[in-house]
């Protein structure tokens, strides 16, 4: 589609006032907006400058994966997207080899120089026969709830995870004393679905098993809780001691 250049200025800076609407942007919307608009009406150089914001803003690893090939092809593979998600990845030194190894996959696809040079030919073969996996599904959420969530999910899937439960853990320093329902279904959600990894963090263990000492009106889902993270506890361990 051909627009005019003040058609595209107006469309870029409508995008950017988006990000800045959090209670009624999701990251849904943003994906959505990307590949079926920006990257068709806009120039290269807007889509690379609003993709580099947008990142930021969702806070989702889910949220790049998903939208880095429309933003790529759309930009012919510009160096300043290689560079930023390379950065987030070492920054996130907790990533699981899952997460990694998306990353490569999509950097073989688009830019396979750059990452033959990096790794080798003997590791650039099999992995040039590999196809990368589909993208993730975009965890749901607000632009806002990306910098407030306190789920499990919303903390796996933010850019610096350990960050993330660093902040939601400072954000409850009373919940062993007030332990109300709601706060016991968090510290479920906690133990039950965090990935073992953000356990690696010394407050965090001593934090959660802080709570799980706690007096909570539940004994008998406690109990399980308990034996739970004790299991995530003694992975965590051995990963540790490979």
């Amino acid at each position: 589609l051909r627009v005019s250049r003040g058609f595209q200025e107006r469309l870029h800076a409508w995008a950017f006032a988006q990000l800045e609407r959090r209670d009624a942007t999701s990251t849904q919307q943003l994906l959505q907006f990307l590949t079926r608009w920006l990257v068709k009406l806009c120039t290269a150089e807007q889509v690379v400058t609003w993709w580099l914001r947008a990142v930021d803003a969702a806070n989702s690893w889910s949220f790049l994966l998903a939208s880095l090939p429309a933003a790529s092809a759309a930009s012919e593979c510009d160096e300043r997207l290689h560079a930023r998600v390379a950065e987030l990845l070492e920054g996130d030194t907790c990533a699981t080899p899952a997460r990694a190894d998306a990353v490569l996959l999509a950097f073989a696809a688009l830019w396979p120089q750059k990452v033959l040079s990096q790794v080798g030919i003997a590791a650039w073969l099999p992995l040039s026969r590999r196809r990368a996996s589909p993208p993730p599904s975009v965890v749901s959420g607000t632009l806002a709830s990306a910098r407030t969530a306190e789920s499990a999910a919303h903390i796996n899937d933010a850019l610096a995870p350990e960050a993330e439960m660093a902040r939601v853990l400072a954000a409850h320093p009373l919940m062993h004393k007030t332990k109300t329902k709601r706060e016991f279904e968090q510290l479920e959600d906690w133990v039950l679905r965090l990935e073992p990894r953000l356990l690696r963090a010394a407050p965090v263990q001593a934090r959660l098993v802080e709570l799980l000492c706690a007096t909570w009106s539940d004994r008998a889902r406690l109990l399980v809780l308990c034996e739970k993270f004790a299991f995530k506890l003694l992975v965590v361990s051995e990963t540790c001691a490979r």
